[in-house]
């Protein structure tokens, strides 16, 4: 056992002594001037950036009435590195005395640990304290998207344009996510957002219109929401669109359109963000409000229409027949269940019934363009007949809407079939003219090029889809050229 040493333990406290005044002097001689060598230390640097932290530590220890020893150790410890230390020293220093600095960089430290709460209500103390808000509402931003705290997401949003009144992508997204949580209260965002430049635009100003005129038919909120929703869902906006359904559904339990669109969206929404588009998606993502509205609705034209995709995506060709043929009996005069039983047929094999739906769609809708456009895409798809049928049911899509680039594309794709790109390359680029980002028209204008061999600008066309519409059917065919013909993917 060893004896106590009455000199030894003099000299252990004096040499700790001697570490606190060193710490103390490189404290009051230099500052944080030190600070820029310890970003990247190395060498004798590295070894100064332990000592002055270790040091920092000890004299905050032996003069605890100092706690600016404790930020400076905190201040140290960040540039070291050490974030759980320096949240530590931080808070050992007590909140109320920090500077707004300080409480910006504690909370920027506890995001990195994904302590989120508490680096919200940090940011929120530095301003406060008098931070500068265009630093703080950037960074409460990012928590409280990462907490999917809609409303507070909105407020920094509107905090944000008040600092910069300019700001169109800032405008856009709020105005877009106001229009999901109170359509109403969203329109003077949506009318900013429509007179702005840009292609955004169009999307707020037709997104404003359908909530005026929901306006106008109900004051009912989830009736509102759920017209936003499908406003929102139009515009490509399909993460907001899954909110405005959800808040629809929150409105009124037993609306089951509402759940019917939500299950729609939220399939639509993950296939969207998908970091692999082709993957397919869970085949429960959706499926228990999709049930759940039929249940709510068994006569519901949305539940029934979505169920029976659902079971179409899925694979289940059968109950997806079986219940659009009960759709089809309840409302035989409707033209886009026709529809959507034929390309259920289609898929079962059965073209001739296929047709036969095709046709009374066109027939109960003899007006309308969409109707005559999915006769003409069923030909061309299963190369049934194109010549008598495609043809002829593109050119009356033309006719009835001419200034749409969807008309000029299906032509464009008749005329591919036929093996006459010259003519398919004129509508393409008609469509083109009319939308510049259509994506199945620079899909297929990007087939083109590949069989007269241009591959480099096949490429670039086809990326270009995969950058504008991810998630859509066009970009999978897109990348499905790019693996097949060794592009990058």
């Amino acid at each position: 056992m060893d004896r106590y040493n009455p000199s030894m333990d003099r000299r252990l406290k004096i040499r700790d002594s001697i570490k606190t005044g060193l710490a103390i002097i490189l404290v009051l001689l230099f500052g944080l001037s030190l600070l820029p060598r310890l970003q990247n230390p190395s060498g004798s640097d590295e070894a100064l950036s332990f000592r002055l932290s270790s040091l920092l530590v000890q004299a905050a220890r032996l003069f605890p009435d100092r706690s600016y020893l404790w930020r400076l150790a905190g201040r140290v410890a960040l540039q070291e590195g050490n974030i759980d230390g320096a949240i530590q020293y931080f808070i050992h220093s007590g909140l109320d005395g920090l500077s707004a600095q300080d409480l910006t960089e504690i909370g920027t430290a506890l995001l990195q640990t994904g302590d989120i709460q508490r680096s919200v209500q940090v940011w929120e103390k530095a301003l406060a304290q008098g931070a500068a808000p265009g630093d703080i509402y950037p960074l409460l931003l990012q928590a409280h998207r990462a907490q999917q705290d809609y409303p507070a997401i909105l407020q920094d949003l509107e905090q944000l344009l008040r600092i910069k009144p300019d700001d169109q992508q800032v405008l856009n997204q709020a105005a877009l996510l106001a229009a999901a949580l109170d359509p109403v209260e969203s329109l003077p965002l949506l009318d900013s957002a429509g007179g702005q430049p840009g292609n955004s635009a169009a999307s707020a100003r037709q997104i404003a219109r359908a909530i005026r005129s929901a306006v106008q038919a109900s004051t009912d909120p989830a009736y509102l929401l759920l017209e936003s929703g499908r406003a929102l869902a139009s515009a490509g906006a399909w993460e907001m669109a899954v909110l405005a359904f959800d808040q629809a559904t929150r409105a009124r339990p037993g609306y089951a359109e509402a759940w019917a669109y939500l299950g729609m969206a939220r399939r639509q929404a993950a296939l969207r963000q998908s970091s692999d588009p082709d993957t397919p998606l869970p085949d429960d993502l959706g499926f228990a409000e999709l049930q759940k509205a039929h249940q709510l609705d068994p006569t519901s034209l949305p539940a029934m229409i979505f169920l029976a995709n659902y079971w179409q995506q899925t694979g289940n060709i059968p109950q997806a027949l079986n219940i659009l043929q009960q759709a089809v009996d309840r409302y035989p005069s409707t033209p886009l269940l026709q529809a959507e039983l034929g390309n259920a047929l289609a898929a079962a094999g059965d073209l001739i019934n296929a047709l036969h739906a095709y046709q009374q769609a066109v027939a109960l809708a003899p007006g309308e363009a969409v109707y005559y456009r999915y006769l003409a895409e069923f030909s061309i798809k299963n190369d049934y007949f194109v010549s008598e049928i495609a043809l002829p049911a593109a050119r009356q899509a033309i006719i009835l809407d001419e200034h749409s680039a969807s008309s000029q594309d299906i032509m464009a794709q008749v005329f591919i079939r036929l093996g006459d790109l010259t003519n398919a390359e004129r509508f393409l680029n008609q469509a083109l003219a009319l939308d510049p980002h259509y994506s199945p028209a620079l899909l297929h204008l990007g087939t083109i090029f590949l069989m007269h061999g241009d591959a480099q600008t096949a490429e670039r066309l086809f990326n270009q889809v995969r950058t504008l519409d991810p998630g859509s059917a066009a970009a999978t065919q897109a990348r499905q050229f790019l693996r097949k013909e060794h592009m990058s993917p």
